[in-house]
């Protein structure tokens, strides 16, 4: 049976389309995997930071795809596969009696990135918490996948703080501060290379961030573009940012950008002024921490 905690997220949902349902299964999978996490004691290794930890720690206003983590000593190690048989537990505390695969990426080429992922019938789920006229909206073959990455080998210098959740149930998770997260999401909008279409999610995040007045740490954000082998400088600074981010925008197809920002925003909240030249603006606000 399906906790109250469970059956009360999901309620505002059940009017809304297809897309919307979906996200939210996301995103309280994600919680619940979170919860799994903290059981196994992860958090005294790692940290969380990314879209979701902006979302479900900051109030991000759109729905996020994968669950990022980031090892607090790269001399530490935080294997995700010992932590399966915990998150299988959360799910099933939580009433969810779903069949749950659980698996490690194998690495076919060098990475500071492990990759594991959570995954199970989106059908089935889709039936659980909305009712049987909800099997139409997915195939039969259709999966929910969770992606869970952690770096392995992390560029240094972000701070931590501990933090406390009371979904599903009450647990402590451990996630990067805001101008950590913000050096993080800058790093992705410099830098992060696009297969099929820009991400526009990651400047709808940059211009929420800056709706927030948060600044940058300046020396995460260098320690991670020079591991990336976008700065080679001596120091970096905001005004360098600055025109990193420019040089960036003019290369953008805004309107593809704006498609994929779309998709993850929460129902009723509008993208406007999704261009070059918006943005181009609203970075020279930017501050370093």
């Amino acid at each position: 049976m399906l906790s109250e905690a469970l059956i009360s997220r999901f309620e505002p949902y059940q009017n809304a389309g297809s897309m919307a349902k979906i996200s939210i299964i996301r995103e309280v999978s994600q919680e619940i995997i979170l919860a799994g996490l903290a059981d196994a004691r992860f958090f005294d290794r790692a940290g969380f930071y990314g879209g979701t930890a902006l979302r479900l720690f900051h109030k991000l206003p759109r729905f996020s795809e994968d669950l990022d983590f980031t090892l607090l000593s790269p001399d530490d190690s935080a294997r995700i596969d010992q932590a399966f048989s915990n998150i299988q537990r959360s799910f099933e505390t939580c009433g969810i009696n779903l069949p749950i695969d659980m698996s490690i990426k194998e690495k076919k080429e060098a990475s500071n990135i492990l990759t594991g992922f959570a995954s199970f019938s989106l059908r089935d789920a889709l039936t659980l918490f909305f009712g049987e006229q909800s099997r139409k909206d997915a195939n039969p073959d259709q999966k929910m996948k969770i992606k869970i990455e952690c770096d392995e080998h992390p560029a240094l210098g972000f701070a931590s703080v501990p933090v406390f959740r009371n979904f599903p149930f009450a647990f402590k998770a451990r996630v990067l501060d805001l101008p950590s997260l913000f050096a993080g999401k800058l790093a992705a909008c410099v830098g992060r290379r696009w297969q099929k279409r820009v991400k526009g999610r990651d400047f709808y995040d940059l211009a929420y961030l800056l709706s927030l007045k948060a600044k940058v740490n300046m020396t995460y954000l260098e320690n991670k573009l020079r591991q990336a082998g976008f700065f080679d400088g001596d120091r970096l600074d905001i005004e360098t940012v600055k025109a990193m981010l420019r040089e960036r925008f003019a290369k953008i197809d805004w309107e593809s950008a704006s498609i994929d920002a779309r998709e993850f925003l929460e129902p009723g909240i509008r993208l406007t002024y999704f261009e070059e030249d918006f943005f181009s603006s609203i970075v020279e606000t930017l501050e370093a921490a």
